[in-house]
C-alpha cells in the first residue's frame, strides 16, 4: 500500500508540475508579466498574491506536509517555502525562456529550450522533494 501511495502522489505532482510549467511555457508573456508587475508594483502585487497565490501555497503546504509525516517526503523540506520556491524558479525561467536558446539550444534527443526547460524543473523539484526509499530522508 505505501509504494502504491507514494506512485499515486509522485504521479500527482508531476502532473501539477506539468500544468503549471505548460501555462507558462505556452505563453512566456505570462511569466514577464508577472514578474515584472512583482518589480515594478510589488505592494500591489503583494494584495494580489496574497489573495490568488497563498491560498494555493498553503494548501500544497499543507498537502506537503501530511506527505512528509509519512515519510515519503524528504525531512528537511520545508512545504511552504518550496511550493513558493517552485513557483519562483517556473516562472522566472519561463521569463527568460527565449534568450536561453543560446545557452541551452534545441537537442535532438530531447526537444526544444522550452520542452527541456520544462523537464528540468519537473525533474529538479521532484529530486529535491521525495525520499529515495520510502520512509528514509
Amino acid at each position: 500500500p505505501g509504494l502504491l501511495l507514494k506512485a499515486s502522489t509522485e504521479e500527482r505532482f508531476d502532473a501539477t508540475m506539468e500544468a503549471l510549467t505548460e501555462f507558462f511555457i505556452e505563453d512566456p508573456d505570462r511569466a514577464r508579466l508577472f514578474l515584472r508587475e512583482t518589480l515594478d508594483r510589488p505592494e500591489s502585487m503583494k494584495d494580489m498574491l496574497a489573495q490568488f497565490v497563498r491560498p494555493w501555497v498553503e494548501l500544497l503546504g499543507a498537502q506537503l506536509q501530511r506527505a512528509k509525516e509519512q515519510g515519503l517526503v524528504r525531512s528537511d523540506v520545508d512545504p511552504q517555502a518550496y511550493a513558493v520556491e517552485v513557483i519562483t524558479m517556473a516562472v522566472a525561467g519561463t521569463a527568460v525562456i527565449d534568450t536561453l536558446d543560446v545557452i541551452l539550444p534545441e537537442h535532438p534527443a530531447g526537444g526544444g529550450t522550452r520542452k527541456r526547460h520544462a523537464r528540468e524543473l519537473i525533474r529538479i523539484a521532484r529530486a529535491s522533494l521525495y525520499t529515495d526509499n520510502e520512509g528514509e530522508n
